[in-house]
């Protein structure tokens, strides 16, 4: 059974869809605003959706005439903060969903010592939250999350606000735990998708840009988010022969690699597509180079930005590495007009969608 929801917010300019399969980890990635915490209050009950519907396990949650509230949707969320009830014991924290949802005191504390004891927080059990280092009270809310055995567990950035020591150690107990759940997981870290995600679903201004696993991602992003996870450049445009077609105020882009995936064995011509290449491809200059064929496209510098061993040269969307003592030799400085140029063999065009 599948979690499917396909859901409108007007004011939030909000239109996406979304499936999860049975024991499947997907991971909502996106730019802040994008829409992604939408999502979760759509799936959650905390927002009502102006258009669309959601089915959970066969069960529709709403739709046009119809809503469940949230505390019958056998739907749980697990914010960035733990916010456990300070007046509780971690025991009974994790014992109150099950309370709630009618088993007895006994039964519910039975379930709460073992998912702690998965969230390897058993010996927390006594204490009071005020007690607890934040990567402890993480792990006691995820306990209680699960606790209440939902058949859908939404996560909001869960390890954003830890310390850098203690998110590595909490995302391989979350990878143990999540392995077979169906969960939807909201994030910006591209380490929790590669660890814990089968999926990723990247929005942008409210809509669904790109899916696919964490590696065809990585490897062939579609998206200029996916495309900066990556570390890759990415060029949006129309597919041409040998390469990407001249938009407005852009040349052609020649490839030295088309990429087809299973779609036919030719882009069409005039079809969506895109342009990647490394910033460690691209050569710098002040003034137009010439010589053998190249792709050069002209730039204002916006930032220098430090990185090991060398400097990233960002103009809007674009980026470039290059020397220390390369840009000292060419004096770049932001608002400084330059020329990317990137060799036609490094660039590889590939369809802006994914295979369906």
């Amino acid at each position: 059974m599948t979690f499917t929801m396909t859901a409108g917010l007007a004011d939030r300019g909000l239109d996406v869809g979304v499936r999860i399969g049975d024991g499947e980890t997907v991971a909502l990635m996106g730019a802040n605003g994008a829409g992604k915490s939408s999502v979760l209050g759509l799936a959650a009950g905390l927002l009502r959706a102006d258009r669309g519907e959601a089915v959970l396990e066969g069960r529709r949650l709403f739709g046009p005439g119809h809503w469940v509230p949230p505390h019958r949707r056998s739907v749980a969320l697990l914010s960035q903060e733990a916010l456990l009830f300070p007046q509780l014991t971690v025991l009974e924290n994790v014992a109150f969903g099950p309370r709630s949802s009618g088993a007895s005191r006994r039964e519910a504390r039975e379930r709460a010592r073992r998912w702690l004891a998965e969230a390897e927080a058993a010996e927390l059990a006594e204490r009071r939250p005020a007690a607890l280092s934040g990567g402890q009270a993480q792990r006691v809310a995820i306990a209680r999350a699960l606790a209440a055995e939902p058949s859908l567990l939404l996560l909001d950035e869960p390890l954003a606000a830890l310390d850098v020591a203690v998110a590595p150690v909490i995302r391989r107990m979350l990878r143990r735990v999540l392995d077979g759940r169906r969960a939807l997981i909201v994030t910006h870290d591209i380490l929790d998708a590669l660890h814990l995600a089968d999926r990723v679903v990247v929005l942008e201004h409210g809509r669904v840009a790109e899916e696919g696993t964490p590696r065809q991602l990585l490897s062939r992003p579609r998206s200029s988010f996916a495309a900066g996870l990556a570390g890759l450049n990415l060029i949006s445009g129309r597919a041409a022969e040998g390469g990407l077609g001249a938009a407005a105020q852009q040349p052609p882009i020649p490839a030295g690699s088309v990429v087809f995936g299973n779609r036919a064995p030719e882009l069409l011509d005039g079809e969506p597509a895109v342009a990647a290449f490394s910033p460690a491809a691209v050569s710098v200059f002040t003034e137009r180079p010439h010589g053998s064929p190249r792709n050069v496209l002209e730039a204002a510098i916006e930032e220098l930005e430090p990185a090991t061993g060398h400097l990233v040269v960002r103009a809007g969307r674009l980026a470039a590495e290059v020397t220390h003592a390369a840009a000292a030799d060419l004096d770049l400085q932001p608002g400084r007009l330059v020329f990317f140029a990137v060799k036609a063999s490094e660039v590889a065009v590939y369809p802006a969608r994914s295979a369906s």
